[in-house]
């Protein structure tokens, strides 16, 4: 009798509750209950028999010992095939990613060709390394390498046409970072199955390529019905590039979507509904999101935490919070990542809170720091306290101003990586403690990074303003140099936002030599819109505003799409200029730009401390008849505790002229003094007449007239005259023109133009 009929004559002796057994035991991943089943098989003498073992030997990689699954395997005189893919898979699937490798590579040199499951395994296990490793420069070259290494082996012997192979490949690559080789894997399958599909999808959302998974998309509706899985990557398409800051594309795509679905049979199950949870809040849209969130069934964990986190990615911190309110009333068991969102949700209010003095003469944000505190102690007292607590907590009292606070956080982590120690610096940073910064970093004990470097040559711009003595400022020097060198050696020297922070810096030190020298590090093809706008408000602050145009023009030449900051720090050039002819042209482009790009976007990365800059923006709104948008200019300025000048102010007054914001108007002109530290001038008061004149409010601005500190000239009463035009009170009128005639050289042909209007009979009157 073989081998194999001896062992399913013990099957059938035995009947199938041995293998049931085996099979039970990898399910359910027990090893103690695997370990004694492996004990009855011994004694009942059957251990050898090639389908028991094989079984031994999955169940032992599914409980997660490879190192017992070896020693029955090595114990076979004969292993199959079954046996080597069950140990393959095995290591693959247990975090020894190398030997599962080895053995698919070895498999032939003991007589037993690999098939297509034996390469399944194998591309496990590149996926596996592919997770562990990190980023390079958008690819993970190691796995890459060694996913190109079993590509070939299946191609030559011609395994890489099988189904399952192919779509590993498909879904390998794209783990990889190389969506060219998932593509051609992808376009040479004679019919790519739901699998290889629904990899590809979801490839190009990992990879950040949501336009390239939409474009799939749609030719997948066209070839065939996508699945769930598909729509599931679709959405979470539209999600990414809402997050990118496209909300209303990404919007109007998501809701198609989301349609298309409902219309294809597909119910929003827990799944789908978290996702498009998460997708209407990174498209802008709460309302839809909340509303997918009410109308769920059954809500989990990731539900919950959706919501949340939406309402703090769209800055609404107070709903973020009696949201997490709702979920402790409901007694849903917050976990990390509800923490994060509410600590992150008291730090938006943190930014929008002034400093209070705490006792000792202590500044901090009284109110962000209590609710802050409380969520600190449900994490503890939940043993929600992991790094990405710990983390927000650093960054969170750093924004309250307690750096004492999130000093003693930092150092009651257990684990701390490079996002703890740069939280602590740039709160040191952010609270005007540079020297403490730059300690706290000559002690970071882990690998530093690129924002790491970043925040410490911020500390050194920063003491750079602060320091006045030469050989003060020149140890500042040295120790920016020093954290350059250091980022050189760390294969940083090239990194575009490192190079625009040691631009500021060295300009900062008065150093545009070393400024120059570090933009001139990498070559002008890898240079972002960023980098030259450092260089060029380098330029500018250092008194050199002729070149800082140079460059602007030399930028303009080249295919780069400029910015909000890049028209601000132009504009911020114009300024200087003595040569009026090139100040009006260029700030007469910069305008038309302005116009054309969207206000949310110009808003979010305009610099925020510069008056001028936030005029030069509003101008370009009121000329091109944008008033609502000049408006919300001007509230979100004060917001940012930047300072309005008296061409804001008028901006501001014209504004709500043109609007019939009578009210709005007003109450801007009347905190001018108060609040604003402006004395108005004529100019403001012909404004506020104006407003009136055109609010219908015609005796108010003649009152304006008389009681202003100025004398009323040819224009103020012209200002009147015209409202009267528009009422026909032609009392007024008469008395405001006889104003304008004793005004002699000033009275206009116009002026008897707009008394006609008033004299001219209106419908249903009789003249």
């Amino acid at each position: 009798m073989t081998e194999v009929a001896a062992s399913i004559a013990v099957q059938q002796r035995l009947g199938s509750g041995i293998f049931a057994l085996l099979g039970a035991c990898g399910s359910a991943r027990d090893l103690q209950s695997a370990e004694r089943v492996h004990a009855i098989v011994i004694r009942a003498g059957i251990e050898q028999g090639i389908l028991v073992a094989n079984s031994i030997v999955s169940m032992y990689g599914k409980c997660g010992s490879p190192e017992n699954a070896r020693r029955v395997f090595d114990a076979l005189q004969w292993p199959d095939l079954v046996s080597w893919n069950c140990l393959i898979l095995g290591y693959a699937e247990n975090g020894q990613e190398e030997t599962a490798l080895e053995m698919l590579f070895r498999m032939e040199e003991y007589g037993c060709a690999p098939d297509s499951r034996s390469f399944v395994a194998g591309l496990r296990a590149c996926v596996n390394l592919a997770r562990k490793e990190d980023w390079n420069a958008g690819t993970k070259l190691k796995s890459l390498e060694k996913a190109k290494l079993v590509h070939g082996y299946a191609a030559s012997i011609g395994a890489h046409r099988n189904d399952f192979v192919g779509s590993s490949l498909v879904d390998l690559y794209a783990k990889c970072g190389s969506m060219a080789d998932s593509r051609r894997v992808f376009d040479a399958m004679a019919h790519p199955t739901a699998v290889a599909w629904n990899s590809l999808l979801a490839g190009y959302v990992y990879n950040g390529e949501e336009k390239e998974a939409l474009e799939m998309f749609q030719l997948l509706r066209r070839v065939g019905r996508p699945d769930a899985l598909a729509f599931a990557a679709a959405l979470r398409a539209c999600a990414g590039i809402g997050a990118k800051g496209n909300k209303l594309d990404a919007l109007s795509k998501g809701m198609a979507i989301h349609s298309d679905a409902e219309k294809n049979g597909f119910e929003p199950n827990l799944v789908l509904s978290n996702i498009l949870v998460d997708m209407y809040a990174k498209c802008g849209s709460m309302v839809d999101s909340s509303r997918v969130f009410y109308k769920m069934p059954f809500r989990d964990l990731v539900s919950w935490n959706s919501l949340i986190l939406g309402y703090v990615e769209n800055q609404e911190a107070e709903l973020a919070l009696s949201l997490f309110t709702d979920m402790m009333r409901f007694q849903i068991r917050s976990d990390s990542r509800t923490l994060v969102a509410a600590l992150k949700a008291c730090g938006i209010l943190a930014s929008k809170e002034k400093l209070k003095e705490l006792g000792n003469e202590k500044m901090v944000k009284v109110e962000a720091l209590e609710k802050g505190m409380l969520f600190h102690s449900i994490a503890e007292k939940a043993g929600n306290f992991n790094s990405f607590v710990g983390n927000t907590l650093v960054d969170f009292y750093a924004k309250c101003g307690s750096m004492v606070d999130s000093q003693r956080v930092f150092d009651g982590m257990k684990h701390r990586d490079v996002r703890s120690w740069t939280a602590l610096i740039l709160g040191y940073v952010e609270n005007g403690d540079e020297q403490q910064a730059l300690q706290a970093f000559d002690l970071q004990d882990c690998p530093v990074d690129a924002l790491s470097f970043v925040v410490a040559l911020k500390a050194c711009s920063g003491l750079a303003v602060k320091v006045l003595k030469p050989e003060d400022r020149a140890q500042v020097l040295e120790k920016g140099m020093a954290v350059h060198s250091y980022a050189r050696k760390d294969g940083y020297g090239s990194n575009w936002l490192i190079v625009s922070t040691l631009v500021d810096m060295y300009s900062s030190l008065g150093s545009m030599v070393d400024a120059k020298r570090a933009f001139d590090g990498i070559e002008l093809v890898r240079h972002d819109v960023v980098s030259w706008n450092a260089l060029i408000l380098a330029y500018i602050d250092n008194g050199e505003s002729e070149i800082a145009l140079e460059y602007f023009a030399d930028l303009r030449s080249r295919s780069i799409t400029t910015n909000a900051s890049t028209l601000a720090v132009a504009l911020k050039a114009c300024g200087s200029l003595t040569e009026l002819a090139t100040g009006k042209s260029i700030h007469g482009d910069i305008l038309r730009c302005a116009r054309t790009l969207d206000a949310t976007y110009v808003f979010d990365s305009f610099p925020t401390n510069e008056t001028v800059t936030w005029n030069a923006l509003m101008v370009g709104y009121s000329r091109a008849g944008q008033t609502d948008s000049l408006l919300d200019a001007f509230g979100r300025m004060q917001q940012q505790s930047v300072n309005p000048d008296s061409v804001t102010l008028l901006l501001a007054l014209n504004a709500c002229s043109h609007a019939g914001l009578v009210d709005a108007g007003s109450e801007i002109f009347r905190s001018m003094g108060s609040k604003f530290k402006v004395e108005p001038r004529l100019e403001h008061y012909h404004c506020l007449i104006d407003l009136l004149g055109r609010g219908n409010q015609v005796n108010r601005a003649i009152e304006v007239a008389l009681s202003m500190p100025y004398e009323p000239n040819g224009l103020t009463w012209r200002i009147i005259l015209s409202a009267c035009s528009k009422v026909a009170d032609l009392a007024v009128a008469r008395s405001t023109f006889q104003s304008l005639l004793q005004r002699g050289d000033e009275v206009q042909g116009s002026d008897y133009s707009l008394m006609a209007n008033v004299l001219q009979p209106r419908g249903g009157e009789d003249g």
